[in-house]
């Protein structure tokens, strides 16, 4: 249940950061878009703009703070706003007619027309994705390309069976409850979820289910289509038939996500290892985040594929945060690394001298053809007086990095079990 539950609207993820607004955004507030007051974040003034657009019951700041805060701002100009009657856009209440999804699509194209802002490319996931696709569809001139995950064009039988089987909010723990009672107040939260529940089942009614299958001819835009294998509310075959149906569309299947937005669901990842004592899943899904969901998506709103990258891209700030997250977050288990650079080697030993939490192991990812790493393993289990291995991985791609160093973790663990 919980894992249902934290899939399409994501609830787990708005437990951090419900009420913090983005300190790094150049913008936030309100414009009037037929008839409703629409809240909006604005950030960065690159000459590319892109519309965020969250899922169910979702809102800028918990769904796409970290896009607000990391993706490049000299690059891009990032706009993320609050459907009508979710986040801050309430009043009015949150309704579900049986045109929602449209009226969310003019919303969001009128908001940003409204704020002087021609043209534009949209990351839409969940309902948003689902809000994005008809946006695109209908606004050809105005959109230049897309991304959306976790999204569908029509509503099955057993979409309908997962929706209903997460209808009732009291059925709920209380961990996955709490936040969402705590943003919206406890009768406002149940209340709306159960419409929603309510008005996304009713999609079933129609012929073949459709939400907007009848639209996705009409998408010119580069569009990039990620779906989670484990994805536990949109199973696969709906990222199968939009690819299908959006003519030059690419899928980037993630092998071990759902359908979450990228930072709660490393959260959520991270708080479940920490507790059943799985390192694996941990390191591989922040690395899938990382790069998939930074630097995939950024490269594929410049050049409309996925370039190889290296573990140079990694930036110190975002190192910084990765490292002082696991130091932080596990207590077991073993540490990663991941650079050659010497500037990366020094904040390693900058951060291990300064936690006496670090880890027992520790992985350390790099070129093969530099020594820095193998040096910066024995500078740390010298520093440390733990004990520290090595390991390598050849030029990969951002689709594949996760998997590769999957299964390096898991040969490692086999090779020397006395290390973990």
């Amino acid at each position: 249940m919980a894992n249902l539950i934290s899939g399409r609207a994501g609830l787990f993820r708005r437990a951090v950061r419900q009420t913090r607004i983005c300190g790094v955004c150049g913008q936030a507030g309100q414009r009037s878009v037929n008839g409703v007051n629409l809240f909006f974040q604005r950030s960065g003034d690159g000459q590319h703009t892109v519309l965020l657009l969250p899922g169910a019951l979702g809102s800028a700041q918990t769904d796409f703070a970290p896009q607000l805060e990391k993706l490049d701002k000299r690059r891009f100009t990032l706009v993320a706003f609050d459907p009508r009657g979710y986040g801050r856009s309430r009043p009015p209440d949150r309704d579900f007619p049986p045109d929602f999804f449209h009226r969310d699509a003019k919303d969001a194209v009128d908001l940003m027309q409204a704020l002087g802002l021609r043209r534009f490319s949209l990351l839409g996931w969940s309902d948003g994705g689902i809000t994005a696709l008809i946006a695109a569809a209908l606004n050809p001139a105005l959109v230049q390309k897309m991304v959306v995950w976790g999204s569908n064009a029509y509503v099955s039988q057993e979409d309908v069976q997962i929706y209903q089987s997460i209808r009732d909010v009291s059925s709920w723990s209380e961990r996955m409850r709490r936040p969402m009672e705590e943003m919206y107040g406890a009768q406002y939260f149940r209340e709306t979820w159960e419409r929603w529940v309510d008005g996304i089942s009713r999609f079933a009614q129609n012929p073949q289910g459709n939400i907007c299958r009848e639209v996705l001819p009409l998408i010119s835009c580069p569009t990039l289509i990620v779906h989670g294998a484990k994805d536990p509310m949109v199973p696969s075959f709906h990222a199968e038939y939009l690819q299908q149906n959006i003519r030059g569309s690419s899928a980037l299947h993630d092998s071990v996500g759902g359908a979450r937005p990228p930072d709660r669901q490393v959260s959520l990842q991270c708080r479940v290892a920490a507790e059943s004592g799985s390192a694996t899943s941990v390191f591989t899904f922040v690395l899938r985040f990382r790069i998939d969901r930074c630097f995939g998506m950024e490269t594929a709103l410049n050049g409309g594929s996925m370039e190889p990258i290296t573990v140079h891209d990694f930036s110190e700030k975002i190192l910084e945060q990765l490292v002082h997250f696991h130091v932080m977050k596990l207590s077991g288990g073993f540490f990663l690394w991941i650079g050659s650079e010497p500037v990366l080697s020094s904040l390693a030993l900058a951060v291990s001298s300064k936690h006496d939490s670090m880890p027992l192991s520790t992985l350390v990812l790099g070129d093969p053809s530099d020594t820095t790493p193998s040096s910066l393993a024995q500078r740390l289990t010298k520093k440390t007086q733990k004990q520290v291995f090595v390991s390598y991985n050849l030029p990969v791609t951002s689709s594949n990095l996760a998997l590769l160093v999957e299964d390096r973790i898991k040969k490692e663990m086999e090779l020397h079990p006395d290390k973990f």
